[in-house]
């Protein structure tokens, strides 16, 4: 066999082996979790994993009727990154650990001009794009169209059995990386949140 032949092989098989070392971290469970802060058991998030994609959904927010029309509610929904308090997290392969499978959001922030964001009567703007009108002093007029630009970048860090999570942020202008509004997760089981049969006993006693 000749040597570039060999050297060809080699390459193929390392970077096969490579990309699955790569992939081996990852959660591939179709599902979504739910999750309270540590020490508490009252739900405030929402975790949709999606098979063997390298993202993740986090949703702020849980209703406890929406159970009660199906248990796959949440993993029946439409979720879209940015709106009703859902973010989508992309795999972070070198924050990842033996311990901790980690997924960041970097934060989208609009570009705006002086000229379409808040005109205050006195000539001030705040430099926020904004929608609808108050007493006619401002609009969102060429809001959008200057693109957009990285903000802060949020991280999740999930345990292997998905029993807990990290979250906290890094902002775009810390040089040393400090990782802020740090705040751990726990797993609610959703059997625990699913509607109770209601309980008559009271009637024999």
């Amino acid at each position: 066999m000749k040597k570039t032949n060999i050297k060809t092989i080699i390459v193929f098989i390392c970077t096969t082996f490579g990309i699955a070392n790569m992939a081996e971290g990852q959660i591939y469970e179709s599902e979504a979790c739910f999750y309270a802060p540590a020490g508490s058991s009252s739900v405030s998030r929402i975790v949709r994993f999606e098979g063997s994609r390298d993202l993740v959904w986090v949703k702020n927010g849980f209703n406890r009727n929406k159970l009660a029309e199906s248990k796959y509610y949440y993993e029946n929904e439409s979720w879209t990154d940015g709106k009703n308090g859902v973010n989508m997290y992309e795999y972070d392969y070198s924050m990842s650990t033996s311990q901790r499978v980690v997924y960041k959001h970097v934060q989208k922030k609009a570009i705006y001009d002086k000229q379409c964001a808040y005109n205050h009567p006195a000539g001030v703007s705040t430099g926020h794009c904004y929608s609808g009108t108050f007493f006619g002093h401002y609009s969102t007029n060429g809001c959008g169209r200057h693109g957009y630009e990285d903000g802060d970048t949020y991280y999740v860090a999930f345990s292997k059995d998905k029993s807990s999570y990290i979250y906290w942020r890094e902002a775009k202008n810390d040089m040393d990386k400090t990782p802020r509004d740090k705040t751990t997760y726990t797993r609610v089981p959703k059997e625990d949140l699913l509607p109770k049969a209601a309980n008559y006993d009271f009637l024999n006693e």
